[in-house]
């Protein structure tokens, strides 16, 4: 994630490496300034690292929450 900011809609992406999650279901949900979902997109998945892509619609602040098998992953 771009620790600086994005400019609306200029493309926003992030990868997830989940190597070494064992087994769950990868779960990525965006939210906008407003607190509802944005549409994020998966761009790729190879051996265990997903790509993703969203679009800021809007000035503000966004938030990205990632789970696996239910739990909160943490950002590094």
């Amino acid at each position: 994630m771009q620790p600086s900011g994005v400019r609306v809609q200029q493309v926003a992406d992030f990868k997830v490496d989940a190597r070494n999650a064992g087994s769950g279901e990868l779960k990525v949900v965006v939210k906008g300034p407003k607190g509802t979902e944005e549409p994020v997109r998966q761009i790729s998945s190879r051996d265990g690292v997903s790509a993703y892509e969203y679009h800021p619609s809007s000035p503000g602040k966004y938030t990205v929450s990632i789970t696996w098998g239910g739990q909160h992953i943490p950002k590094r």
